[in-house]
């Protein structure tokens, strides 16, 4: 769906998307059908090359997981491609661009991002982060990528998430970008707003900008550790770390950190 909101957008002139889910990248092939500028893949981005086990659940549209449960109990094989050499091959193919990279891969973004080249990375400075919950203050595994990947974001979701994650000590960037979209509660608006805000970082100088923000998003990156050793964890954010810090895909630093190694 962002890749249909952001359509009109002018200074958007190639939209390059990867669904492993065939389910799922039939709609998106709908969607996108009269998008001449859209490119559509039906593979994911992995750290390997292969296929691997998904489970859907039914009873929740989109909802597929590597991770199964009561209700993802229907079993899937879909296909995944390395994701450094997708990435190269796309910085290849459109030189002359700058880069939006947005990912929404079950709370395995941070797995990806600490695949890519450092290289790769420097051309995608922003992280572009849509939720789709309605639910006041609503975190999820999404916003917890960029934090422990240090990067600065740019965050959608429901009415006053980013005043909540200010209120938690975090550097929302509201000097740079902003963030009034936050308090919109009518959706279409909200979109609409935060779509400006996705064109404004697409024409800023990242390079006069880039050792600033490498701070700022090493600050956030100490708040997370700072919020666990002191136990002043929102509920929503606490469960995203324990599911991430859970499973064996993040560098052993990292989880040193956390578990107070």
């Amino acid at each position: 769906m962002v890749s249909k909101q952001i359509t009109n957008l002018k200074f958007i002139k190639k939209i390059i998307t990867f669904e492993p889910a065939k389910e799922i990248f039939e709609l998106l092939k709908i969607n996108l059908s009269k998008v001449n500028k859209a490119k559509n893949y039906n593979y994911g981005w992995a750290t390997k090359r292969g296929s691997l086990n998904f489970y859907e659940n039914p009873s929740n549209s989109g909802d597929f997981s590597l991770l199964p449960n009561k209700q993802r109990n229907i079993l899937h094989k879909y296909h995944f491609e390395i994701a450094n050499v997708q990435l190269k091959k796309i910085i290849k193919n459109y030189k002359n661009y700058q880069y939006i990279l947005k990912t929404d891969c079950q709370g395995y973004d941070i797995e990806i991002f600490n695949s890519l080249e450092n290289k790769l990375l420097e051309k995608t400075l922003w992280s572009v982060i849509v939720e789709s919950s309605g639910m006041e203050d609503f975190l999820s595994e999404k916003i917890v990528s960029p934090l422990l990947a240090q990067r600065p974001f740019l965050y959608l979701s429901s009415p006053k998430t980013l005043k909540f994650l200010k209120s938690l000590g975090f550097d929302v960037f509201d000097d740079i970008i902003d963030i009034s979209y936050d308090v919109e509660y009518d959706l279409v608006k909200r979109t609409q707003m935060f779509s400006e805000q996705v064109s404004k970082i697409s024409n800023l100088d990242s390079d006069s900008l880039s050792d600033e923000l490498t701070h700022r998003c090493e600050k956030n990156f100490k708040n997370v550790f700072n919020l666990v050793k002191t136990q002043n964890l929102s509920d929503d954010l606490s469960k995203c770390l324990d599911i991430i810090f859970n499973i064996e895909r993040i560098p052993n630093k990292v989880k040193k950190l956390y578990n107070g190694t």
